[in-house]
């Protein structure tokens, strides 16, 4: 089993206007997958706590507005990492400022379930391979068409899919003004060529 040496990679950002440029600019620089968790300071919740008892804890760590955020990555590769640490600086102003944040990293033993993260393709190739061997239904997102005709049909049987591929082929401009020109009410019942 091959040993990868990955770090930690933890930003608690305090201003969340900079969350959108900080997850573009690390998508950019190739992180591979980023979690982030609503959270709130130690003093920020002991103050709340002061002020409004435990109801006002509580309202602390409500989804609706957390005071910050806590965003992770699990990193592998070096230079990856110090692009990462380099826009995350760049994106706050400096974690040197009052009230921009925290960031830090962690060494880390172990971690299981990150193949999911990288080059999918060969998994898939290795899954259908399989679905082949065992005559199980390709779902993956390459036969995708497939896949929705066959639940449809399961779903609604085979005549709602009648004729529906000939339709497909429509020009999309002459559809929409069809939409525009006239409402279309769609029920369970309504075939697809009226929708």
């Amino acid at each position: 089993m091959e040993t990868v040496n990955y770090t930690l990679l933890i930003v608690i950002l305090h201003n969340l206007e900079h969350l959108p440029d900080l997850l573009e600019a690390w998508k950019v620089a190739g992180i591979p997958g980023i979690t982030l968790l609503p959270s709130s300071g130690g003093f920020e919740a002991a103050r709340q706590l002061q002020r409004s008892g435990l109801a006002g804890l509580l309202s602390v760590f409500e989804h609706s507005s957390p005071p910050q955020r806590t965003l992770m990555s699990l990193i592998d590769n070096p230079e990856t990492l110090a692009v990462a640490i380099s826009e995350a600086e760049r994106v706050v102003g400096g974690f040197g400022r009052p009230r921009s944040g925290i960031l830090f990293t962690l060494p880390v033993g172990q971690a299981l379930g990150l193949q999911k993260w990288g080059n999918t393709s060969s998994l898939e190739s290795e899954a259908k391979a399989q679905n082949r061997d065992k005559k199980i239904p390709d779902k993956s997102s390459s036969n995708l068409l497939g896949w929705f005709e066959e639940e449809v049909r399961e779903m609604h049987g085979t005549k709602t899919l009648a004729g529906w591929r000939k339709k497909r082929s429509q020009c999309i401009a002459t559809t929409f003004k069809s939409f525009l020109n006239q409402p279309t009410v769609v029920t369970v019942d309504t075939p697809l060529n009226e929708v």
